[in-house]
């Protein structure tokens, strides 16, 4: 009976430890996503700017004189159908 606790409690300390050791390479592979996900949060944040300042700068494209946008009468479509 004791060497059966004794196998048995040698089991689940090998357990544990391979437990242990797979939770701290989850633990390094979740940081490494967060730093992953940090650095293109960054990047994005970056981007986005570089988007507005660029938008900011450009004039508004004016649209040609003698275009005007389209306008139906009220009740017609586009496809025919009433």
């Amino acid at each position: 009976m004791v060497l059966e606790l004794s196998s048995r409690i040698e089991g689940m300390r090998l357990e544990l430890t391979r437990a242990a050791e797979t939770a701290v390479k989850r633990e390094a592979d979740l940081q490494a996503l967060t730093n992953d996900v940090a650095q293109l949060q960054v990047e994005l944040d970056h981007s986005k700017a570089d988007l507005s300042a660029l938008a900011s700068s450009q004039p508004k494209e004016a649209r040609p004189s003698g275009l005007q946008p389209e306008a139906f009468p009220v009740g017609l479509t586009t496809n025919g159908k009433r």
